[in-house]
């Protein structure tokens, strides 16, 4: 992994093929909702190995990339957005675990709700009407999508997916601040840190013999390592590195694509074809047009602060 990052990072990418690659990556972030629902671990467990694992991936690339922190003070407030992160891939995989690989990715999709009310208060901003009566026709057209008649746990699915995109809005919004002051790859990897080391204390607590600490089969073992090195850390930094060749803008609305890949893949490896009614494709077509809207109004609102200070 290390040796393609370096070579991912000396090349000189075109626009198209910068393209490409972060279609790639976004297919990566899709398949880790079929990653979670394939190693056959407690949750709990799965995050603990996929924050360690990948901090261990960080830390190794780190050595190359000098990602160190530059205000130690910061550590703190980073180790605690690693809790956030941490519980952002309980609920994710919680729900993937309980229900179905659709519905956590379908429910994952609320994020452009919960930013348009978190967002403001944590930046201090007034709250943008039209950002929420997009996240509101977002969250109608997942109600839409969702198969009601359909036998499960898809309803505790969907809460359990819910808790997963407010807690990625939080971390996404504090990181969006640290930002200012870290280089990406030092946050994340620090945030794995903090994250990996408050769940090992929460497992001890659960389980004082720390049964959860014995390697798993070479079967969970093959998953979780593609999980942590694969679809974290090394796509977590490419998407950084692809920065330099496309806009924020083209990253977010591309990263949106996520659960539509997810959604694919699950159908592909996991025949979750039943969900597939009329309903199901009015309501997907309801959150994608509000999605892409979403990101459209927030590009022209750019465009427009950008006349300003010109």
């Amino acid at each position: 992994m290390e040796l393609l990052l370096i070579f991912l990072f000396v090349l000189h990418l075109s626009k198209l093929q910068s393209q490409l690659a972060l279609h790639g990556i976004v297919f990566i972030w899709g398949f880790t909702a079929i990653l979670g629902k394939l190693i056959d671990l407690p949750s709990e467990q799965l995050v603990w190995w996929r924050m360690g694992l990948a901090w261990v991936g960080l830390w190794v690339i780190g050595k190359f990339l000098h990602a160190h922190l530059s205000n130690p003070k910061n550590r703190w407030k980073v180790w605690g957005v690693g809790v956030l992160v941490a519980l952002h891939w309980l609920c994710f995989f919680e729900s993937a675990k309980v229900s179905n690989v659709t519905v956590s990715l379908l429910g994952l999709s609320s994020s452009a709700f919960f930013t348009s009310l978190l967002e403001p208060y944590i930046l201090k901003r007034p709250i943008d009407r039209k950002e929420v009566f997009l996240g509101l026709i977002t969250v109608l057209g997942i109600f839409l999508a969702f198969p009601f008649d359909h036998p499960g746990n898809l309803g505790l699915g969907l809460l359990y997916s819910f808790g997963a995109s407010v807690f990625g809005t939080l971390f996404s919004t504090i990181n969006g601040l640290l930002k200012q002051e870290e280089s990406a790859a030092a946050i994340a990897k620090h945030e794995f840190l903090g994250g990996f080391l408050v769940l090992t204390i929460f497992l001890i607590f659960l389980d004082p013999s720390m049964k959860f600490v014995s390697v798993p089969s070479w079967g969970n073992m093959k998953y979780l390592l593609i999980l942590s090195w694969i679809c974290t850390s090394f796509a977590f930094l490419a998407s950084v590195y692809l920065l330099k060749y496309l806009t924020p803008f083209t990253v977010n609305l591309t990263v949106n694509l996520e659960p539509v890949y997810g959604i694919l893949m699950a159908l592909i490896i996991f025949h979750e074809h039943a969900m597939l009614t009329p309903m199901f494709y009015g309501g997907a077509a309801v959150v994608m047009v509000s999605v892409l809207l979403n990101a459209w109004f927030k590009r022209k609102n750019q465009w427009v602060e950008e006349e300003v200070e010109i």
